[in-house]
């Protein structure tokens, strides 16, 4: 949250995603999944991969 220009909170969500990844094992489509700013969350292709 910002207020006045200034961080005054912020609120972190966790995810376990292993469950998503092993279910793209194996298919041949490259799929990625990005946050709102573009950065790549999860990807089949390992060179996406931050």
């Amino acid at each position: 949250m910002i207020a006045d220009g200034r961080t005054v909170g912020v609120i972190v969500v966790g995810a376990d995603l292993s469950r998503i990844v092993r279910s793209w094992a194996g298919i041949s489509d490259a799929v990625a999944v990005t946050d709102s700013s573009g950065a790549i969350i999860l990807a089949t292709e390992p060179r996406w991969r931050g």
